[in-house]
């Protein structure tokens, strides 16, 4: 039996392309631009770009590459996120038997984009940026061991580990919505049930 993908293959509308572009941006470019943020506090010299040193001439070149490898980064960080949240921290929530052959049959595939967008596109946000955001932590740990007192280190070293939670918890919560509301569109749940939200 053949799927009729008439239906997925349509022009997208503008709402969707806008909602998905920002998906992507934040799922995979921000998290990659972070991470080089990070890596710039270690390692000034190295790119000198992310320091406003009052040089107003810009060009393009450098600013493409830079957002090539950002997006490159996030991409990376997005397959340790993958390990992390969706093999270990989430390996009880999954998609039912056939899940993605029963939703090509249907005519649920723009409300299963929906749930990717408003979901799962921010479950690999804060997911990534638990892991982009260590050489954040780490220099900021280390550099207020340098010149704080010990009790502004632990200060510091507990409101990380607080974000990291808070992060952790937040993207574990949207992959989890995800995989409910994804299960009901395709079970047929009616909008009148009552849902865990």
């Amino acid at each position: 039996m053949e799927a009729d993908w008439g239906s997925a293959l349509a022009e997208p509308d503008l709402k969707d392309l806008t909602s998905t572009s920002f998906g992507y941006v934040i799922a995979f470019l921000l998290p990659g631009l972070v991470f080089f943020y990070g890596l710039g506090l270690w390692y000034p010299t190295v790119f000198p770009f992310l320091r406003s040193n009052g040089n107003t001439e810009v060009t393009i070149g450098p600013s493409v590459i830079f957002l090539l490898a950002c997006l490159a980064a996030g991409l990376l960080i997005a397959a340790i996120r993958w390990f992390i949240y969706e093999r270990i921290v989430c390996r009880r929530q999954k998609f039912g038997d056939n899940h993605f052959m029963r939703l090509s049959q249907s005519d649920k595939l723009p409300l299963f984009k929906a749930v990717v967008d408003e979901h799962y596109r921010y479950h690999q946000f804060y997911g990534s940026m638990s892991i982009a955001l260590i050489p954040v932590f780490v220099y900021l740990i280390l550099s207020a061991a340098r010149s704080q007192s010990y009790v502004r280190v632990w200060i510091t070293a507990l409101a990380i580990l607080l974000a990291e939670g808070f992060l952790g918890f937040t993207a574990r919560d949207c992959y989890c919505k995800y995989i409910d509301r994804g299960n009901k569109i395709i079970s047929g749940v009616p909008e009148d049930t009552p849902q865990n939200v």
